[in-house]
């Protein structure tokens, strides 16, 4: 599965503020804040309603867990600044966090490491004005052709082969701003029943002008038919006037 990532930057990693404690007791607190920049891959599946689930871990790099164990604070284990701003997702505390044992290759010990699982909802108005409703509008607008004389060709043609026309320009300019993948996404889906919705309302035009002809012609065939009855009646009248003035 082809997979897009949410940030640009993977692996930067610095440490600032190192504090260290040594008490009377011989316990020493090692306190250190770390700024990391991680990387996550999105699917698209369910774009642009969908949530990413992007999970973390921590683990140390060279003590096992017979000298380092992680453990997750009790009490707010995760704060999320009031002020963070993304443009397309909004951050969500971690639903959920753990601290697992894992082992390595090579090593003898396990080592400890902390995973949490971090939620990003995608933000939907901006699609919304800029997808769904204008996409929305012109299938609807499509539905004025329903109205319209069967005998306007021009203008029923005109106005549904430009709805399909801006359809197409849509979707391609939705193609574009979003890296390509190879599975169908959810607004493949909406753009796709659009299409079928015009395409559905051009055909309808289509079917009911050939039934049309064909009410038409078989209304013609039945006067032509009547017509020839009057006639072939009317010369049976004319023969059968004539032997009666022979007769008598």
């Amino acid at each position: 599965m082809e997979k897009s990532l949410i940030f640009s930057e993977v692996g930067e990693l610095g440490q600032k503020f190192i504090n260290v404690y040594v008490f009377r007791d011989h316990t020493v607190q090692y306190t250190i804040n770390i700024y990391a920049t991680i990387a996550c891959a999105i699917n698209y599946k369910y774009f642009p309603v969908d949530s990413q689930l992007c999970p973390m871990y921590l683990e140390s790099l060279t003590f096992d867990q017979e000298q380092v164990q992680f453990e997750w604070s009790k009490k707010d284990a995760f704060t999320i600044n009031g002020g963070l701003a993304m443009p397309q997702f909004l951050p969500r505390v971690p639903p959920g966090y753990s601290v697992a044992s894992v082992p390595r290759y090579n090593q003898a010990n396990n080592f400890s490491q902390c995973i949490a699982y971090f939620r990003f909802d995608r933000l939907f108005g901006n699609h919304m004005i800029q997808t769904f409703a204008p996409c929305s509008l012109i299938v609807c607008l499509s539905w004025f052709s329903f109205w319209m004389e069967l005998n306007a060709l021009s203008a029923r043609m005109s106005l549904l082969i430009t709805a399909i026309l801006i359809l197409v320009t849509q979707f391609s300019g939705l193609r574009i701003d979003h890296p390509p993948v190879d599975y169908i996404k959810a607004v493949d889906i909406f753009m796709a029943v659009c299409m079928v919705f015009v395409f559905a309302a051009l055909c309808e035009y289509v079917l009911a002008k050939v039934i049309n002809r064909m009410i038409l012609d078989a209304n013609y065939k039945f006067q032509e038919e009547q017509m020839q009855e009057v006639a072939r009646s009317k010369v049976i009248n004319e023969a059968t006037i004539q032997n009666a003035g022979k007769v008598s």
